[in-house]
């Protein structure tokens, strides 16, 4: 489905915010941001350290409040004071480090917490916080231990479960994969694209996996010093190494590997992101 065709959820005009305003310490982080987000969408912001990315999607959710401009969510100011709670239900955020998240008894209690919150009846929730850990890849034994005896990566899923046992329209997640090796950070990958997909939740990622952001986003913006300089699909975005090179980032390794083959190889197209595709457009080119 096209962009434009499309229900626009979030829209960011003209967003400024500085940190410490006004004191020695003020750091500008975000300046003149203009992004719309739309429904069932698959985002992934990136940009060097300090960009402004973890600032911005704090604003997504009014964790954050604009210093100029405004952030409206699905037609909700993000600054309006009485609309917050309906705006917490609508945009589940996912810190970088889930164990900051985490601080219950059990697994199950955690997840549970925001259904007590917010006066779910018990019969309710006994439905809802199964289903969530389900969702977010959590078995009925991770259920019952405490949170901290969990390993990283079910650590962010059932920070991710507590999010999504609210029912959120869209996930915002700040470097999900943040402190797993490798094997975790696909699986977490793999269950977040399910969500996207089973759910049709509108997702939006930091992450500075350029593999990752290849295989799985349909949208990239980048940040740098605050700014969106580039906002586009996959090829638009990995099709411009020298303007990311210049910005402290990279294209996807394999998109490296099939460069040095088509330098032998002319008729092989290089602009391919992911080893599927690499896979796939090798197999085509022997075939010949």
């Amino acid at each position: 489905m096209k962009t434009q065709e499309r229900k626009k959820i979030i829209s960011v005009k003209n967003v400024s915010f500085t940190y410490a305003k006004n004191t020695p310490f003020e750091k500008k982080a975000l300046e003149d941001i203009n992004l719309d987000f739309y429904g069932n969408e698959y985002t992934a912001i990136i940009g060097a350290t300090g960009s402004g990315k973890s600032t911005l999607i704090q604003h997504l959710n009014g964790l954050l409040k604009p210093d100029k401009g405004e952030v409206t969510v699905d037609g909700i100011d993000t600054k309006d004071k009485k609309a917050q709670g309906d705006l917490r239900r609508k945009v589940g955020l996912v810190f970088q480090y889930a164990q900051y998240q985490l601080f219950e008894e059990t697994v199950y209690k955690d997840i549970e917490f925001g259904l007590i919150k917010r006066n779910v009846p018990e019969e309710e929730r006994k439905k809802r916080v199964p289903e969530a850990a389900k969702l977010a890849g959590l078995t009925e034994e991770n259920l019952k231990v405490s949170p901290y005896d969990l390993s990283g990566g079910q650590k962010k899923r059932a920070a991710i479960a507590g999010i999504l046992v609210l029912k959120p329209e869209i996930l915002v997640l700040d470097e999900p994969a943040a402190g797993l090796d490798p094997e975790g950070t696909r699986e977490l990958f793999a269950t977040i694209q399910n969500l996207h997909k089973s759910k049709e939740c509108t997702v939006i990622l930091v992450a500075h996996s350029m593999e990752l952001v290849a295989l799985y986003a349909e949208r990239i913006i980048v940040l740098d010093q605050g700014k969106v300089v580039m906002d586009g699909t996959r090829d638009e975005v990995f099709g411009n190494e020298e303007k990311l090179l210049s910005l402290g980032l990279d294209i996807p390794e394999i998109t490296k590997v099939m460069k040095k083959v088509k330098e032998k190889h002319p008729n092989i197209n290089d602009r391919i992101y992911t080893v599927d595709d690499a896979k796939e457009e090798i197999l085509k080119n022997l075939a010949k």
